[in-house]
């Protein structure tokens, strides 16, 4: 698989997870005093 291709994947899978950890921290530092 070339490396393009790849990095095409990667990019693909790591959107949500990226998505999940803004929304986590947003909400964790709305919950900070």
């Amino acid at each position: 698989m070339p490396a393009d291709e790849r990095r095409k994947l990667r990019q693909q899978h790591a959107k949500p997870i990226l998505g999940e950890l803004k929304v986590w921290i947003e909400a964790t530092l709305s919950t900070l005093p």
